[in-house]
């Protein structure tokens, strides 16, 4: 029996790989580019980096949570490459966590709506997308009957203003995350939490071969060398806002 855990893939995983991909093909940046501190990412990367830092975030937050709760990043489902940012199993249940970075912006929530800036967004109707499909998915699995609740994690924004919650998805400010968590109450079993978890740790359950599951050595050296340029592109062009340029 293969020892590969789906636990053992990284918070953002699946973004990163994807930003690499994307980066792939792209142009180095000239010496101007780089004294002018201009970014190695395009309109489109980013969103995606963006993306990568709130779920870092995220991810860091649910790295501390005691122990009796598993934490899943990047689960891939489906076949057209999506994924979910975050599952968290614990014996209060199962949550399907969507991370949303809104750096500086104002968020406002309702019921059916879900706003950034006074632009709807898709998140609460693809939160429940994502619960369904989960609950679907177990309902054909030899596991514990459980209804998966779908978070709404919020980061870095610069306000949430939340008129009135949500029916079914839960929408938080990521520093508010931990101790919602830990004060939800127990649905699950220990026995049921542990059955449910060995099946959600195989890849075989997400239809993930061994070899997909774990970030290779040589793109988490890639990321890397990736990051520093956009740190570094970012120090560089507020340096120059500094003098007005």
């Amino acid at each position: 029996m293969s020892d590969i855990r789906m636990s053992q893939r990284i918070p953002a995983q699946s973004i990163m790989e994807a930003l690499l991909m994307a980066q792939k093909d792209a142009t180095p940046r000239s010496g101007a580019k780089k004294f002018f501190g201009i970014s190695p990412l395009d309109e489109d990367g980013q969103p995606w980096y963006d993306g990568i830092i709130g779920e870092r975030h995220v991810g860091t937050i649910l790295g501390n949570l005691p122990s009796g709760w598993l934490a899943l990043h990047g689960v891939p489902i489906g076949t057209r490459g999506s994924d979910i940012d975050h599952i968290l199993v614990s014996r209060a249940g199962v949550f399907n966590i969507n991370t949303q970075r809104h750096n500086e912006k104002s968020v406002w929530v309702a019921p059916n709506v879900f706003m950034v800036s006074g632009h709807k967004q898709k998140h609460i109707r693809n939160s429940v997308f994502e619960s369904d499909r989960l609950a679907k998915m177990f309902a054909a699995m030899d596991v514990p009957a459980v209804k998966p609740k779908p978070l709404i994690v919020v980061v870095h924004a610069k306000t949430l203003t939340i008129k009135e919650k949500p029916d079914r998805v839960e929408v938080i400010e990521a520093h508010k995350l931990r101790k919602w968590l830990l004060k939800q109450h127990s649905v699950l079993t220990q026995e049921q939490f542990e059955t449910l978890s060995q099946e959600l740790e195989k890849p075989s359950t997400w239809k993930v071969s061994d070899d997909d599951v774990v970030m290779t050595t040589e793109s988490v050296e890639k990321f890397k060398v990736l990051e520093k340029e956009i740190r570094s592109a970012q120090r560089v062009s507020n340096i120059w806002k500094i003098f007005g340029v």
